[in-house]
């Protein structure tokens, strides 16, 4: 990973929520993203079918697609609640998991990033242009097209954590990842 150097010598791991410090992401991904073991469950009951009638496993893309199916037929009935009244069963479900109040305690998180702000020449374009090639590698994987969007989307999945001193610097050397490739 051509990025890496700059990780590695400029950054440490990114702190993130306190639950992941606690050493309890399990706990923080099962109470907040609880469709996403529903969503698992149907698509690998339908894999034997798949494998039955295609006589393989599913490709990434096949699973991809399979995941979607499955998202949309286990998506519960939707039901209009104010936010206000959502926001109030976030922050009770935070408040079991953290053991104190949510509010106060996201108060503490600010200014814990430890990360060096990086200037836009840190990224040299041979790295931008690494970071292209494997993000258009790892779209074109899992779509057959692709808008720009998708496309930096997935930039910003391959430089997370990477910090610019100002954003516009950000958005600037992001947007040259998703454009060296393109050209």
């Amino acid at each position: 990973m051509p990025w890496a150097g700059v990780r590695v010598d400029h950054a440490a791991p990114l702190p993130g929520p306190q639950v992941r410090s606690r050493g309890r992401p399990g706990e923080a991904a099962e109470e907040f993203s609880r469709r996403y073991a529903s969503i698992e469950v149907a698509t690998y009951a339908v894999i034997p079918d798949f494998v039955a009638s295609h006589g393989r496993s599913p490709n990434s893309r096949e699973m991809l697609w399979l995941r979607q199916r499955d998202t949309l037929a286990t998506r519960p009935d939707k039901h209009s609640h104010p936010l206000a009244e959502q926001v109030d069963g976030w922050r009770k479900r935070a408040q079991v998991l953290l053991n104190t109040h949510p509010v106060p305690w996201v108060a503490t998180l600010w200014g814990r990033n430890d990360l060096l702000l990086l200037c836009a020449d840190d990224l040299t374009n041979s790295m931008l242009t690494e970071v292209g090639a494997i993000v258009i590698h790892v779209v074109a994987e899992k779509r057959s097209t692709s808008a720009r969007t998708i496309v930096f989307a997935e930039v910003l999945r391959q430089i997370p954590g990477v910090r610019f001193a100002y954003g516009c610097v950000l958005v600037s050397r992001r947007v040259a990842a998703v454009n060296n490739p393109l050209r």
